[in-house]
């Protein structure tokens, strides 16, 4: 379903729900609220409040202005600014003048900030916005306010009409007449019985908190099925180096004795990748670096071992291999130095290597294997990096919840869980790749997912408690208004039976009128003792 489906879903709603308490041309006054929410502005708004250091200024674009939403909240302003003009003179002067002129700004000026735009500038982005439930809840607040205060305002600007308690001059003015229909809207409504009682504005804001949180609610359901889509069942099989500047993020051990080697190396892949973590990349003497390199381990896509004679040496480099087979993590060894070249793995035995000669190596010991060598490990980290990217990522949420103390609110949200479970059903069979979902992923997806289903069945035990109230509070409101209307016509029945034979006499036609109607409103007893007249 499209976002303009959804718009048209939600004012089709908010029509259905306000028609009840304000009539048939009344129950529109819903649909400049869903448009409201659905209104670009509030994407703008969003995308304005997280906005990154050096992305581009909104631009205003006209052509905006054309889409329906804003061309029905363009409408909406215009019809509240002709609603204003009638009822300037029943205010005070200057208030009169200052609520015309408030609604106009008002309405103008949020039409003209809808053609505001983001666009988007290389090496920036424009956040996407997304509406968590506390902004739903929001929304759904503030339409059931400005319901709730349309509602007071219409009840507070009729009654004094409907009790005749206005001066008879101003009774043919423009603006008793249109509170006249609508009057006469609100009372052939389905609660119109109940518009003078004091709890009518309250069944308007109920009704507006299930407008407001079920267009929200309806805004973000296309993005939500959006994010829902599974990113691996037609990922390409070579995503090359472009997305690799993006998000590949490569860590290099080596040997401080090879860092001419490694300085020309990490140069040449810096072109290639978002991130190349060496250890003299802001770790300082003062720092505790042993854990800073193994936190870049951790964020690290791929592991690049220099293996040369000095590294064999390095007790530090053996560690680092170490944690990245102990995380699971893509290791690349990348022989540099001919003096092991005759028995690789025979050199990686002796130094206690031996772990490391299960993983398939890349010679680079000429000074002519240098750029073929810088291929090789470019293709290396490319192969399957959507899915090593997200694991990257899984495995740093994982490791955060458990130092959390297994936090509730580091779970996965609902569209992320599909995304990861997605994930681990498309685990590479490809020989030698070796990284595979660890067991503290495992872990924290299913109780992600436990988690997620108990808060959706939570949600729809509130949402079915709601739903009951309402239904409860309506069929009460019905059947006090039924109560009080057969009371009413049974008062009047009475009252014009006794008229119809009370001093002095009306005569026969007029007794006979008296009792006709007397019956007509109730079949009373007095009713039935004059009609038929004998």
């Amino acid at each position: 379903m499209s976002t303009r489906a959804a718009w048209l879903l939600a004012c089709a709603l908010a029509w259905l729900l306000c028609r009840p308490f304000f009539g048939s041309l009344g129950g529109l006054i819903g649909i400049p609220l869903v448009t409201l929410v659905f209104s670009p502005l509030v994407e703008t708004a969003g995308q304005l409040r997280r906005r990154p250091a050096g992305a581009r200024r909104p631009q205003w674009r006209g052509r905006r202005l054309l889409r329906p939403e804003s061309l029905v909240w363009l409408l909406s302003a215009a019809g509240l600014a002709a609603l204003a003009v009638p009822l300037r003179p029943a205010l005070p002067p200057p208030y009169g003048w200052v609520l015309v002129g408030a609604v106009t700004v008002l309405g103008l000026g949020s039409t003209v900030a809808q053609g505001l735009v983001y666009r988007r500038r290389a090496g920036h982005w424009v956040p996407e916005l997304r509406m968590p439930v506390r902004q739903l809840a929001l929304w759904a607040l503030v339409v059931a306010g400005v319901l709730g205060s349309v509602a007071w305002a219409v009840r507070h600007w009729t009654l004094p009409f409907v009790r005749g308690e206005f001066p008879p001059g101003e009774r043919a003015s423009p603006g008793a007449e249109l509170l006249g229909r609508l009057d006469q809207q609100v009372h052939t409504s389905l609660f119109g019985p109940s518009f003078a009682r004091w709890y009518w504005p309250l069944l308007v804001v109920a009704v507006g908190l299930v407008i407001g949180g079920g267009s929200a609610a309806l805004r973000e359901w296309p993005a939500r099925r959006a994010r829902l889509r599974n990113p691996f069942a037609d990922a390409p099989e070579d995503e090359g180096p472009p997305q690799l500047r993006e998000t590949a993020q490569v860590f290099l051990s080596y040997s401080r004795a090879d860092s001419d080697f490694a300085a020309r190396y990490v140069a040449a892949l810096a072109h290639h990748v978002r991130e190349v973590l060496v250890d003299w990349q802001g770790i300082k003497a003062s720092e505790k670096w042993r854990r800073k390199i193994f936190d870049m381990l951790r964020a690290s896509d791929a592991v690049i071992v220099l293996v040369s004679r000095n590294s064999l040496k390095s007790e530090w480099c053996w560690r680092e291999c170490q944690e990245a087979i102990a995380l699971g993590k893509r290791i690349l060894p990348v022989l540099i130095s001919p003096e092991p070249a005759g028995s690789v793995t025979t050199a990686l035995r002796e130094a206690g290597w031996g772990p490391l000669t299960d993983y398939q190596r890349l010679t680079m010991t000429g000074a002519a294997d240098f750029d073929r060598g810088v291929r090789e490990t470019l293709a290396f980290v490319a192969q399957e990096h959507a899915w090593v990217d997200l694991r990257t990522r899984l495995a740093d949420q994982a490791r955060a919840w458990q130092v959390s103390g297994f936090s509730e609110g580091l779970l996965l949200r609902p569209h992320e869980v599909r995304i990861a479970e997605a994930w681990r059903a498309h685990t590479p069979d490809i020989p030698g790749f070796r990284a595979q979902p660890t067991t503290e992923q495992h872990e924290f997806i299913d109780r992600s997912r436990s988690a997620v289903r108990l808060r959706a069945r939570r949600w729809w035990l509130i949402t079915v408690a709601m739903v009951t109230a309402l239904a409860g509070l309506t069929a009460l409101v019905l059947t006090g208004q039924a109560d009080a209307e057969q009371q009413r016509r049974t008062a009047l029945s009475q009252r014009l039976a006794t008229a119809a034979d009370a001093p002095p006499y009306p005569g026969l036609i007029g007794s006979s009128l008296l009792a006709a109607a007397s019956y007509a409103q109730a079949d009373t007893y007095e009713a039935a003792t004059r009609w038929p007249p004998n």
